[in-house]
């Protein structure tokens, strides 16, 4: 049963939040097939299965269960998404939490106020990472109506949970109102006109989350892993439903804690590494951690560009020890860091990471970029395509693992294949915790193809960051005609 709006207010406390992101996800489960079907007219069809897997995921995640206040519950739900969720959701959605978990800062209760305060937060961080604004066909046409109708209220004097029913409603009028709407950011800007009388999947699953956020004031949270009920509660006009309520559904997915690979591909991997990441290679990996070229752990990998190293810490030069295939590299120590070929030098030379949604294509680039240096030795340049666990979609571990790969001190230029792959690099770039990239990382704003060329062989002739960037950007004057 739902509360009226003049309902005594809830306290504003960890388990009131953890209540709203609990309905969340179990919204998102419910709606997951719907958002899908909206994304397949506009998108690229993912939007609720990536959703559905990224909340369930984060929902059930160590550090949320842990967490003690508002603030460390929104930051560590959003930092999950931003690093489960493929494509723009992930760093969209986990930059809506983080900016307002960051205003709500360490208190263990807070007001309406600071909720609103949070709330306008969420959505600056949203409209600069994305380049958005009211009517560009985006999450901001139902997030920043929604935040605005909240503030409003309280200041009307609406007690609390009128301000988040005035919330909600704003957010589901404001995901129909984009309907009507020419896309102008976002994969459904491509579509030009054709993106007219659709409504934005990601304004819906905004929606959803406002519509979450007044239940956890006015009624119960869900059983973890499981909804039940049927859904009740208003829609938001043709296209869908995103209204209050609980339905029954299935429960969270399992989140492994290791995982074993095998498989074959150029630039294979032989041997046996302790770590989460899975490149196609032929050998074994297990566990959940940094690959073994980068953490403790023991492993060979041969062919194109291959590396081999027992631990980490000082590695002998380019062709002294063991390796197999072009460019080899071998090195021993012990304690953490990369056994490098040439490990030891000083800075070296500027690296390129190469961000795709397809595994495939990323790994293809950068073998395209290697064999166009010519006889020369290639500046590190390392693949970081698809989602972490397989198929279409970017990873921010893969990136943040790809950057550290690439990186002998000299700076690392990013080239990425789509807009969503660019959302994941910036929203990692503006994260100054633990996880930060390293200084000196730098996203070209080039064509992927053309662009990967011109900075990897540009940067193996031993040029600087701001030269590699330079001729990756001239790379959108190459004419073909």
């Amino acid at each position: 049963m739902t509360a009226s709006p003049d309902s005594p207010a809830p306290v504003l406390d960890t388990a009131f939040f953890r209540r709203w992101l609990d309905l969340t996800a179990a919204a998102i489960r419910r709606e997951a097939d719907h958002l899908t079907d909206l994304d397949s007219a506009i998108g690229d069809a993912d939007h609720g299965s990536n959703m559905r897997r990224g909340f369930d995921s984060a929902s059930t995640s160590e550090a949320y269960t842990a967490a003690t206040t508002p603030g460390a519950l929104l930051k560590e739900f959003g930092t999950h998404l931003i690093g489960k969720v493929g494509g723009a959701s992930g760093p969209l959605y986990g930059t809506v939490l983080r900016r307002a978990a960051k205003a709500l800062g360490g208190d263990e209760t807070v007001s309406p106020q600071a909720l609103g305060e949070a709330l306008a937060a969420a959505v600056a961080g949203v409209r600069r990472l994305g380049d958005s604004g009211p009517g560009d066909k985006t999450m901001v046409d139902a997030l920043a109506p929604a935040a605005e109708a909240y503030q409003r209220a309280l200041a009307e004097g609406t007690p609390l949970p009128g301000a988040l029913a005035a919330a909600a409603r704003a957010a589901r009028e404001g995901a129909e109102a984009t309907i009507p709407m020419r896309a102008r950011r976002g994969r459904a800007s491509y579509l030009g006109e054709r993106s007219i009388g659709h409504q934005d999947p990601g304004a819906t699953s905004t929606a959803l989350l406002f519509t979450a956020l007044h239940e956890a004031a006015t009624g119960p949270a869900p059983e973890a892993g499981a909804t039940t009920g049927t859904a009740t509660g208003a829609g938001t006009g043709t296209g869908g439903q995103t209204g209050a309520g609980s339905g029954t559904g299935a429960g969270t997915e399992a989140e492994p804690g290791a995982r074993a690979e095998s498989g074959a591909g150029a630039g294979a991997q032989a041997g046996t590494e302790v770590g989460a990441a899975a490149e196609a290679g032929t050998g074994t990996e297990a566990g959940a951690g940094a690959e073994a070229d980068s953490e403790a752990g023991t492993g060979t990998r041969s062919g194109s560009g291959a590396e081999a190293g027992t631990g980490a810490g000082v590695g002998t030069g380019a062709g002294a020890g063991a390796g197999t295939g072009t460019g080899a590299e071998a090195g021993t120590g012990s304690g953490a860091g990369a056994a490098r070929a040439g490990a030891g030098r000083g800075p070296g030379r500027v690296g390129v990471v190469l961000v795709s949604h397809s595994r495939e294509v990323a790994q293809s680039t950068a073998d395209l970029a290697r064999d166009l240096v010519g006889a020369g030795d290639p500046s590190p340049v390392v693949p970081a395509g698809g989602a972490e666990a397989g198929g279409i979609g970017t990873s921010s571990e893969l990136v943040r693992r790809a950057v550290a790969r690439a990186d002998e001190g000299a700076g690392v230029v990013v080239l990425c294949d789509m807009g969503s792959a660019v959302l994941t690099l910036k929203t990692l770039l503006a994260d100054t915790g633990p996880d930060a990239l390293p200084e000196g990382v730098r996203i070209a704003d080039a064509p992927f193809v053309e662009g990967a060329v011109a900075a990897v062989v540009t940067a193996s002739a031993g040029a600087d960051l701001d030269l590699v960037l330079s001729a990756a950007d001239d790379a959108r004057t190459f004419r073909k005609l």
